[in-house]
């Protein structure tokens, strides 16, 4: 089985990934398919094919974090791979990539600049990542689960628990609790320019950017129709529906 724990960047798809390993169910992946310009365990792309037909057919569990946007979502119609997806406040993306940009020593400004600069980008991205995957042909119920940062933020045990059954593993409450509580933000350390997790709150973005520049990033969100893409997503996964009115655009 190979579970993808897949993700437009700074969804979330980190704390998937960090839920799916704490269960220490999952084998690692082998070092010849490993992309190399990635710490996480992630296939590179050159390996793809040879996953679809390898891991997604063995009994083995292995699990990794990717960042397919627009494509790959073929790999659905192989027996035994997964995809977990992710979405989150369209504000809070943006915010979480500026300082995933400075931590990367990669952007010098201060966030209304990045904001000017950079924020049509990314919710262009985002926008189009979830238009993709929520409408895929190969996306059913069986083999595609999304959920939300909002939700695993309200009640990460709920949330956890619905992703642990989706992929099928093997855990008694107490175990799930384990997992559950490894992922969570406040037991992470953030201590230098490598470190993957920061405070990580859900709305965060009120105290960081203006209203402003808060309806900006609204505006270009229904430019790039990120509601029509949420409201499929609720349609697919009804228990979202009232984290997904509350964040952006609402439904």
């Amino acid at each position: 089985m190979w579970v993808i724990a897949n993700g437009a960047p700074k969804n979330g798809s980190t704390w998937i990934f960090q839920l799916l390993k704490r269960t220490n169910l999952f084998s690692p992946l082998p070092d010849a398919y490993q992309n190399s310009a990635w710490r996480n365990e992630s296939v590179a792309d050159e390996y793809v094919d040879d996953c679809a037909k390898e891991l997604g057919a063995v009994e083995t569990r292995y699990t990794t974090k990717q960042h397919w946007s627009d494509s790959h979502d073929d790999l659905l119609k192989y027996p035994g791979i997964k995809v977990c997806n992710i979405i989150r406040d369209i504000r809070d993306v943006v915010v979480s990539r500026y300082h995933h940009q400075v931590r990367l020593r990669k952007y010098n400004k201060d966030i209304s600049a990045f904001v000017k600069e950079n924020g049509e980008l990314y919710v262009r991205n985002t926008a189009n990542y979830h238009t993709h995957w929520i409408n895929s042909p190969y996306s059913n119920e069986e083999t595609y689960y999304i959920t939300s940062y909002e939700y695993l933020s309200a009640d990460d045990l709920k949330a956890g628990g619905e992703l642990f059954d989706f992929v099928g593993l093997p855990l008694d409450e107490a175990q799930r609790k384990a997992a559950i509580e490894g992922s969570r933000f406040e037991n992470k350390t953030s201590t230098g320019p490598e470190s993957f997790f920061r405070k990580g709150q859900a709305f965060g973005f009120a105290d960081e950017i203006s209203e402003a520049e808060s309806q900006y990033l609204l505006d270009l969100a229904s430019k790039y129709r990120f509601k029509q893409a949420k409201q499929a997503i609720a349609e697919f996964n009804p228990a979202l529906r009232p984290y997904l009115q509350q964040t952006d655009l609402g439904l």
